[in-house]
């Protein structure tokens, strides 16, 4: 339960993916309603889901874009949380499509999009 001096407030989730294609499906999810809202070159949708605010975004590949796009999430809007969703590999034949991840320990690495013909140290 979220509360402030006594009174209910709503607690206020950011949802980021870092392509368009990772947020498309978040958004179906969540159905009509949601309010588009630009800001900072970027595209926020608000809305309530089962009466949460709801904000998400894509914010491009890399994490300049991603920590632009979480900043203005927390400035902007107030969210009090942050869900990242995006696409992955791994060589765990268990998991599937849609499984939810949680890490335990992560490793920071640049991103290298020489395989999609971009020079190599390219952030679009």
């Amino acid at each position: 339960k979220n509360t402030c001096d006594g009174e209910k407030m709503v607690q206020k989730i950011g949802i980021l993916g870092a392509m368009r294609e990772e947020i498309t499906p978040i958004l179906e999810l969540f159905g009509v309603g949601f309010e588009e809202i630009p800001l900072g070159g970027n595209v926020f949708h608000k809305g309530v889901y089962h009466n949460k605010e709801i904000i998400v975004a894509y914010s491009k590949i890399g994490k300049v874009h991603s920590t632009l796009t979480t900043t203005s999430m927390i400035l902007a809007f107030g969210v009090q949380k942050v869900l990242f969703s995006g696409v992955a590999g791994s060589l765990v034949k268990d998991l599937k499509i849609n499984d939810l991840l949680v890490a335990t320990q992560l490793v920071q690495h640049d991103v290298d999009l020489s395989a999609f013909d971009h020079p190599l140290g390219f952030i679009p």
